[in-house]
Order: structure tokens, then sequence, then C-alpha cells
């Protein structure tokens, strides 16, 4: 597999090469050598996919991502990491940051991930399944890699039924450790088998890896809130 990524909010100008032309033609020769690399080695080479920016808001911008998408035959990851900080300093972070630390954090630049940007995730999700469908009828199904902001088996079922083929872990998994999989794992069964989806709301107080209620500076020694407690919250 290999990921072109034309999405890094740190490196300048890179976003410009999401732009319709320029993508189109930097996938196109990204898939050629891909496909002589499978001729080399008998059989049809990496798969490709391209990761694209959050930022992009326009439906045109979205449909030249989508129509060079389509065209070069290319797999997509959306969401990722935002230059924007108006969605992360919102309701998400009440109760969580002070309001010096929220000053510092809308001053910041560079790439921000994590917990806050799993709406976009899942707003970006369903517009490009409906765009890659429409252009792709009759066609081979375009995966959609949805990645930003997944921290629970419900926000990962929620991203599956909003159209992506396959939900990525990432910020979850560095403050959750390694059994960050596991639990996730625990909770998409009780999602499936039991139609607890709206206990998976991803903005409920306490569905965050640490209680909300404790004060910003003492967060590294809260206690990690476990599944069963909030079910019993919410039951």
């Amino acid at each position: 597999m290999v990921v072109v990524n034309v999405s890094s909010p740190n490196t300048p100008g890179l976003r410009e090469l999401q732009a319709g032309e320029r993508l189109r033609g930097l996938l196109g020769a990204v898939v050629d050598a891909a496909k002589r690399v499978g001729k080399g080695r008998g059989d049809g080479g990496p798969k490709v996919l391209v990761k694209v920016s959050p930022d992009e808001d326009e439906d045109g911008q979205l449909r030249g991502i989508v129509q060079a998408v389509v065209e070069s035959g290319v797999h997509i990851v959306v969401g990722n990491t935002t230059k924007r900080r108006d969605w992360v300093a919102g309701p998400a972070r009440q109760g969580v940051l002070s309001e010096g630390e929220t000053r510092v954090l809308m001053q910041e630049e560079g790439g921000y991930s994590g917990p806050e940007m799993f709406p976009r995730t899942l707003e970006l999700v369903g517009r490009y399944r409906k765009m890659l469908d429409g252009m792709t009828r009759g066609g081979e199904r375009r995966a959609i890699f949805a990645s930003g902001g997944i921290t629970t088996g419900g926000e990962a079922l929620q991203a599956l039924s909003q159209g992506a083929d396959v939900a990525m872990v990432y910020t979850a998994l560095v403050y959750g450790g390694p059994g960050t999989v596991t639990r996730m794992k625990g909770e998409l069964k009780l999602g499936t088998q039991k139609s607890l989806r709206p206990f998976f709301s991803p903005y409920q107080s306490k569905l965050g890896f640490i209680d909300p209620t404790y004060p910003p500076n003492q967060r590294g020694s809260a206690p990690l809130i476990g599944l069963e407690e909030r079910m019993v919250e919410k039951m």
C-alpha cells in the first residue's frame, strides 16, 4: 500500500497539490509506478491511497478531489489533521481547558488532531461517499478510510455507517495504549449486538479518555473512565 499525502498542514504549499488537475497528474504518475512494480513482481502492485485535508469545504473543491480519485483509480483517506482552531475550541473543550489554555490553543499554528476532529470527519465521510458513489455508478467502489478523532467503538461504527470502509485510530491509541483496540472492539460488539448507538454519542461529557470534570492542571492524574461506568451513567 502506498499513501500519497497531500494534506500535511505543516508543509508549506503541499495542499496546493489537491487542486484537481495537479492531483490527477500526481496520482496518475504514482499509479503508473505502482503498476510497474506489480508487473515486475507478478502481481497487481501496491494499492494507492491519497490522504486529503479536512479543511476543504466547498463542494467544488471536494468534487475536484473526487474526480481525481475516480479517474486515477485510487482510494481516499478522509479527515487527518486540521489547521483550523474554531472546530477544536468549542463545546468539546468546555470544562476541560481553562480560559488561558483556550486562548493559547486558538493562537497556535500547524496541524491539530484528536477527538474534536470527529464531527468534521463524520461530515466529510458522508459527503465524499455520496460524491464518489455518484461518479462511480457501476464501477469499482472507491474505499474511504476515515481518519480523525475516532476514539470509541461507537464512533467507528458511526464512521462506517456514514460510508467509510475503514475506521483508523491514531490519537486514541497514543493516549489509550495497546488496550485501546480491545476496548473499541468490545464497544463495537455492544453497539452492533444491542443497538446502543445513542450511547456512543461523540460529545457526551464523559465519553473521553479522561474525566473532563477534573481541573485542567490535574488531568494527568485523572482516572480513566471505563465502559461499565459510562453504561451505568447512561442507563
